[in-house]
């Protein structure tokens, strides 16, 4: 089984509802520059755990929207034009709206904005799709998505909203023609927005379940260490949790040890 290196991590490629065959897993740690292995186990288990994906399993229908949600998304679709795009011809347009968006967060100021472009399309699946949004009344795009493609299911990798045009209600096009086209006209088993986020929450997750019907498939979270050391380095630190997480948001490292521990404490919680 094949695995790749995220963030430090070990991470298995496979889709959420596979079991892991962790055969090889201590070899494959000696030789990579990760600190450790982190999967999922018992995927959808039907009862709360502290660790989940966020998924839609069942078809889109619009009827079944809320009537106040149902509104927006209709005022979306009659705004855009949501469509599959090719990444050649629309390079410069989603270029631009990559670095109004990543140009306002704080850990991207200063660096080379198109290496990082480039760098996100080429670390994706090598099978995506990349859906645009284009506002009807200027043909402008204001949004894009890249959709990881499985056999069973997708999974939304990224999006990108230009916040000046989000009372065009641009996402709640994008993601009901997303859901609509995966689940309805492809039959994909479930849309996948990914894990829990534990160093960069967002609302989005929550937007999904609150508008759409998402809902959280819960599992279990595993981690294996790379070596004793790593792991009693880890055991140390969490004596000081309270502390670490009071101090969490004063520098980059403060957050990255944060999230180290968090992770900890959410494994611990299945022992």
């Amino acid at each position: 089984m094949n695995w790749f290196v995220y963030n430090r991590m070990l991470i298995p490629d496979k889709a959420p509802h596979e079991e892991i065959d962790l055969t090889g897993v201590e070899e494959k740690l000696k030789k990579s520059n990760a600190l450790m292995a982190r999967y999922t186990a018992n995927f959808d288990c039907g009862y709360e755990t502290q660790w989940w994906y966020v998924i839609k399993d069942d078809k889109m229908d619009l009827t079944q929207i809320k009537s106040k949600y149902r509104r927006e998304v209709i005022s979306g679709i009659n705004n855009t034009n949501v469509k599959i795009i090719n990444k050649e011809i629309y390079y410069n347009e989603m270029f631009e709206l990559f670095s109004i968006v990543m140009g306002q967060r704080p850990q991207h100021k200063g660096k080379d904005m198109e290496v990082i472009f480039n760098n996100s399309l080429i670390q994706s699946n090598k099978n995506i799709d990349i859906w645009g949004v284009f506002l009807k009344e200027s043909d402008k795009l204001v949004s894009y998505a890249v959709i990881d493609k499985y056999e069973e299911y997708v999974s939304f990798s990224e999006f990108f909203f230009n916040d000046a045009y989000l009372k065009y209600k641009i996402s709640n096009a994008l993601v009901y023609t997303l859901s609509k086209y995966y689940l309805n006209d492809e039959s994909k088993r479930y849309v996948c927005d990914g894990e829990r986020s534990i160093n960069h929450p967002t609302n989005i997750q929550s937007y999904l379940i609150r508008t759409f019907g998402f809902r959280k498939a819960y599992c279990e979270l595993r981690v294996i260490y790379r070596n004793r050391f790593i792991h009693l380095i880890v055991r140390v630190l969490y004596l000081f949790k309270s502390l670490i997480f009071k101090f969490k948001d004063m520098s980059v490292f403060s957050r990255n040890l944060y999230s180290l521990l968090k992770q900890e404490e959410i494994q611990r919680s299945f022992n």
